[in-house]
C-alpha cells in the first residue's frame, strides 16, 4: 500500500516537472522567424500571451492532478478497506472450515467406534445362535435316540412274545 502511494507520488512529480520543462521552453525566446505579415510588436504580444495561457492550462492540469491525487487516494483507502474485508471474510471461512472438519473427523471416530460395537455385538449374537443351533440340535438327536430306544423296546417285546407264542 504503502509502495503504491510512492509510486502515484512519483509519477505526479514527474508529471509535474516534465510540464515545469515544458513551461520554460515556452518562455525562452524563440530564435525562429515567422515569414507571417505579423509585425515584432504583434509577434511579442502573441509570444507573451501564450505563456500566460500556458501557465494558466498548467495551473488547471495541477489543479486537476491534485484533484485526481485525492480521488486516486480515496479509491486506494476503500481498495484496501475491501481488501481487509476480503482478508477477514477469508480467514472466518477458513477457521469455519476447520472447525467443520474436526467435526467430520469426530463423527467419523463416532461412526468407527459404533461400527466395532454392532461388529461385537452381531459376533456375540452369531456364538450363541450358534450354541443354541447345536444345543436344539443335541436335544432332537436325544429325542431321536429315546423314540428309536423305545421302538427297539417294543419291537423286541413283541418279538418276544411272539416267540413265546409259538
Amino acid at each position: 500500500m504503502k509502495k503504491l502511494d510512492e509510486n502515484f507520488e512519483l509519477h505526479l512529480e514527474n508529471q509535474t516537472k516534465a510540464k515545469e520543462a515544458d513551461l520554460s521552453d515556452t518562455l525562452s525566446p524563440s530564435k525562429e522567424k515567422s515569414s507571417d505579415d505579423t509585425t515584432d510588436a504583434q509577434m511579442d504580444d502573441h509570444e507573451l500571451n501564450e505563456p500566460i495561457a500556458k501557465v494558466a492550462l498548467l495551473k488547471a492540469d495541477e489543479l486537476q492532478g491534485a484533484q485526481s491525487e485525492t480521488e486516486a487516494k480515496q479509491e486506494i483507502q476503500q481498495l484496501h478497506k475491501e481488501l481487509v474485508e476480503a482478508q477477514e471474510l477469508a480467514r472466518t471461512s477458513k477457521q469455519k472450515c476447520f472447525e467443520l472438519q474436526a467435526l467430520l473427523e469426530e463423527e467419523r471416530k463416532a461412526y468407527r467406534l459404533q461400527v466395532e460395537e454392532s461388529t461385537k455385538q452381531i459376533q456375540i449374537l452369531q456364538v450363541g445362535t450358534v450354541r443354541l443351533a447345536s444345543m436344539l440340535v443335541r436335544k432332537y438327536n436325544l429325542e431321536c435316540l429315546k423314540k428309536k430306544e423305545k421302538m427297539e423296546k417294543l419291537f423286541y417285546s413283541s418279538h418276544i412274545l411272539q416267540n413265546s407264542e409259538r
